[in-house]
């Protein structure tokens, strides 16, 4: 059995990364010999879709289950859908993970543990928010508990063809199949697997997508009022 445990290092002896959508590295450990490879996660600075991203790369590493601290529901789903055994736990080394998932400690987990865009910081909160600029407004005022994180651009400036977390949106058809443990090793999956699977990621690819427009009508409405205070300075 190979699990992949989320880490802060390359190592069976570093400590484990809470995070799944956004540790910094996955160490996938064999059970039995502990022998291990550690895979650098590309998703620690993306502003949206890390968990789904994760979930790829675990399910495509070869591994049977994983282990975390927590689990969003994208992800969640992303696990569940390639077949991986996904369980919790925290606090203690890549080895210490292995060795709960042995014992029995670590918790089967049957649904996600935290919400949406757990890990990336706090959210809309009251904060400043968006009166003083986009810098300090939007920056700590979105930071302060949900879809902050990462902060808004100075001067709501947002680089052509990114979305608002300044990573390219994704859309239907743009995630590659993820086999997890049916994948070669363990034959190819069915055609009516595959079609579940991959109307699990386009729903969950929506989602992503309706969050992103809900942050683009929010820059805009800054916007709209920046001009209108210039407007008005001029007056």
């Amino acid at each position: 059995m190979k699990i992949a445990v989320t880490s802060s290092g390359d190592s069976l002896d570093a400590q484990m990364d809470p995070r799944f959508g956004r540790c910094a590295y996955f160490v996938i450990v064999d059970a039995d010999s502990y022998e291990f490879e550690a895979v650098e996660n590309p998703g620690v600075q993306m502003g949206s879709g890390a968990g789904i991203q994760a979930a790829q790369l675990v399910g495509n590493s070869g591994a049977d289950a994983v282990v975390a601290g927590n689990f969003g529901p994208n992800a969640y789903g992303a696990l569940s859908a390639a077949g991986l055994e996904v369980y919790q736990y925290s606090g203690g080394t890549v080895r210490d993970a292995v060795e709960a998932v042995r014992s029995g400690e670590a918790h089967p987990v049957s649904d996600a543990t935290v919400g949406d865009k757990f890990g990336m910081g706090g959210g809309m909160g009251t904060g400043r928010g968006m009166g003083r600029g986009m810098g300090r407004g939007m920056g700590q005022g979105m930071a302060g508990q949900g879809y902050g994180g990462q902060q808004m651009p100075q001067d709501g400036y947002v680089p052509p063809g990114y979305g608002p977390w300044g990573t390219p949106p994704m859309g239907p058809g743009m995630m590659p199949p993820m086999y997890g443990p049916q994948g070669p090793a363990f034959g190819s999956p069915t055609p009516e697997q595959m079609a579940e699977y991959e109307l699990q990621m386009m729903q969950m690819q929506r989602n992503m997508l309706e969050q992103q427009m809900q942050m683009l009508q929010m820059q805009l409405q800054w916007l709209d009022e920046q001009i209108q205070q210039l407007q008005s300075g001029l007056e």
